[in-house]
Formats: C-alpha cells, structure tokens, sequence
C-alpha cells in the first residue's frame, strides 16, 4: 500500500465502498486527497479494498485488524489503553472494549563513552493490545442515517401531483387498511432447497409493488376510500445491519448486500406511497419487526423527509412498541406480536390508548407469524396479519410450512367498523 495511505483515508475508501459509491468517485477522491497519478490511484484503490485492517505507518509494530476488532501494540512509546486507542484512530462511537492488557518489561545492555568507560543503559519496553467489538446499531444507524439525508436532500421533490377523491356523501366514508406484514425485503429462498417458492430482493420488489395495487385496485370496485392507512413494517427488512443478522443478532440466509437491500426498500416505498398518495389522502404507519428495528426506523426517517412537501402523504414514526390510531369510530392497534401475549393486547390497548372510551370498535394488527388469524377477547379483536415472503431454509427445516402467502386489506366504515376485507395472492 502507498505510504501516502493515511488510516483517515483507508476508513474513507472503506465507507464509500460499503456505501457503493461508484468506482470511479471513490478513485477521484484518493487523487485529490493523497494527490497520486491515475495509476497509482487504481493501484491504492485495489490495495485498500484487499486490505483487511490498517497496519500503522509510523510503527510497524502496530496493528488494528477492523476484521477481528484487534489492536496490537510492541514498543517503547504507547503505554496506556487511552494512547492507543488514540494512535489507531479508534472511533468509540462505533467501537466498544471488551478487555484489554497492558505488559511492560526492560531492556539492558552496556555502553562505552568516549574515554572507555562502560554503565548500563535500562529502556522500558510496552505491549498494549485489546479486543474491540463494533456497535452494530450505532454503526447500522450511522450509515442508513447518511444514505436517508444524502438521497434526502438531492432528491427530495417539492411539488407532488395530486387529486381529490369523489366519496359520495350518501355514504359514511370509509377507510382503507393496507397492511403488507412481514415482508422480508433481502430473503432468500431457493425453491430446489425449500420444495417451495422462490423468493429474493427482486420478487420481493414486484410483490410488495403488485400486492398494494391488486388490493387497491380490488377495493376500488366497491368503494372509493376517503382516507388510506399503509402499514410498512414488521419484518420489512430480513436483517438489520452489514453481518446479515436481525437486530438480536441471528444470522439469516440473504439474498443481496445490507445497503442494496436498504436502498431497494427505500425506492420501493417511495413508488408505492407516491402513487398512493396521488389519489387518496395517505396515512403511512412505520412499524419494526424483531428482524429490523433499526433499519425499519430509519426508513421512516427516510420517508419522512422525502414527503415533507407532500399534502396527503403523512408519515408515522416513532420508536414505540405499540403504536395507536384512530378512524371515527375505530380505534387501532398496530404491534410486531411477537413479544407480547396476545391475551394480554386487549388490557394493553385499555391501558395505552388514550382514545379508547371515544371508540365503539377496537382492533390490534400483529403480524410476525406469517398467517392469518383472527380472535376476540373483551370486545377487542386481534387480527394476525398474513406475509408474501415465502419460506426459507430454515423454515422448512423446521417444518413451519404450508400458510398462504397472501397480501390483505380491509375497508372500515367511520362510523360502524369493519366492512369488508379483500386478499391478493401471489403466482
């Protein structure tokens, strides 16, 4: 690698690339910041991408493996954790220390003067390593956070093209429920492996895309909707950061790289939303999974600043565990259910929701099992919805096999509840 490498621009390259920055930006930016030739800017490019730690120029003997999360130090100069977290540019936003050691031992030997004199010269040697551990959603956060602001701020429109929608004032007006649970943007699925369909980052674009507007398009037959609810979330996202993993740290079978995955997610609820929101008055629900909770998050950031200017898209984000909406008379729960009792949901909504006593009609939408499933307890119904993700490997290892998939949508009536449901199906 160029001596003219500093650690400051190996991280930068390092960032860029996971960012999937062009090539060709990445290079423009080591000319200009180490102000090599072209090609002696490839050639650092090509060490750097190969290279999986930064090796310290001023001491050979000094090393942070990015990989492992190791740091090593041999010398007579760095004698404490704090110095040499400090001379790997250790960023303590991102990384953690799980344990560290310190060995100190001296060096004799004999010297002459001029005039032959001999005396011991002692120098104190020093050996620092430690054990560093990324802070995944801090590092997850980071990340998604400056994609959202980037993309944000370039491409943010500021005039949308909207129409006002004809309800009948014979009619109480109605509100449409889209909720497209446990979609699981980046599985994959291997039909030959699984013996069921398949399922990757593109099928799961073209389903999330064809099952809003099939059930959009099926429930415009009967009614025109004076306001929609799109529920995103639950499982949008089948890992939350760069090791592939949910947010507890399970490892998952995926079918494309964390930020093509996250930005794929990004385009695609922007297409569905815009289009949504084009016609109807659009009320965007964000809401996390166990597989995505900060992933899910951000991206609602994300949206939140792509439709600022918009006058019918809102978004809801928030951090809450369960979250609360009202329609006239119905009152809404939205949770992932899969930390709660669901028995327990109906006290829980008595207790959360500040409007309960207002409304006649109460219902909690869970996902998280990928089925359909409706029960009633105390006049509070609890509705699972289904997925359109198909099964992977470790499900049908398993034996979780054989639900639907299905995409589902429900018409409530302002001021007598559920009026009707519609399903799509995929294939």
């Amino acid at each position: 690698m160029s001596p003219k490498i500093t650690k400051d621009v190996f991280d930068e390259v390092k960032r860029l690339y996971d960012l999937e920055e062009p090539a060709t930006k990445i290079k423009a930016y080591i000319s200009e910041v180490v102000n090599l030739g072209k090609t002696q800017t490839a050639q650092a490019f090509k060490d750097i991408l190969a290279a999986e730690s930064f090796e310290i120029d001023t001491d050979s003997t000094s090393s942070f493996d990015r990989k492992s999360g190791s740091l090593l130090y041999k010398g007579t100069q760095i004698k404490t954790l704090s110095e040499l977290l400090d001379a790997c540019g250790v960023d303590k936003n991102l990384w953690f220390v799980k344990n560290w050691k310190a060995n100190k031992w001296d060096t004799s030997f004999k010297i002459r003067d001029e005039e032959g004199n001999e005396s011991v010269q002692t120098t104190p040697n020093f050996q620092v390593n430690a054990s560093l551990e990324l802070r995944k959603e801090k590092f997850v956060l980071d990340k998604a956070l400056e994609i959202f602001r980037t993309q944000a701020a370039k491409n943010a429109p500021t005039h949308f093209v909207t129409a006002i929608s004809n309800v009948s004032k014979k009619e109480n007006k109605k509100l449409l429920v889209i909720n497209l649970s446990d979609h699981h943007f980046g599985k994959l699925s291997d039909g030959s492996e699984t013996g069921y369909d398949d399922y990757s980052l593109s099928k799961a674009k073209t389903a999330f895309i064809d099952g809003a507007f099939e059930l959009l398009k099926k429930a415009e037959k009967y009614y025109i909707p004076d306001e929609i609810l799109f529920i995103i979330g639950n499982d949008l996202l089948n890992v939350d950061n760069l090791q592939n993993t949910t947010t507890a740290g399970t490892p998952q079978s995926t079918d494309s790289r964390f930020f093509k995955v996250y930005q794929t997610v990004c385009e695609t609820a922007v297409e569905v939303i815009t289009r949504l929101g084009s016609k109807y008055k659009t009320d965007v629900l964000m809401h996390p999974g166990n597989h995505d909770q900060v992933a899910c998050l951000t991206i609602g950031e994300y949206l939140k600043a792509w439709f600022k200017n918009h006058e019918q898209v809102k978004i809801i984000n928030d951090a809450r565990p369960r979250k609360y909406y009202r329609y006239g008379n119905n009152a809404f729960g939205v949770t992932h259910g899969n930390e709660e009792k669901h028995a327990d949901l109906p006290l829980l909504m008595a207790t959360e929701c500040k409007f309960w006593s207002e409304c006649k009609f109460r219902e909690v939408f869970t996902g998280h099992l990928h089925q359909q499933r409706v029960s009633e307890n105390k006049g509070v119904i609890v509705r699972i919805f289904p997925s359109l993700c198909a099964t992977d490997s470790w499900h049908a290892g398993k034996g979780y096999v054989g639900n639907r998939r299905a995409a589902q949508a429900l018409f409530y009536d302002e001021k007598l509840g559920l009026d009707s449901m519609f399903f799509w199906y995929p294939n």
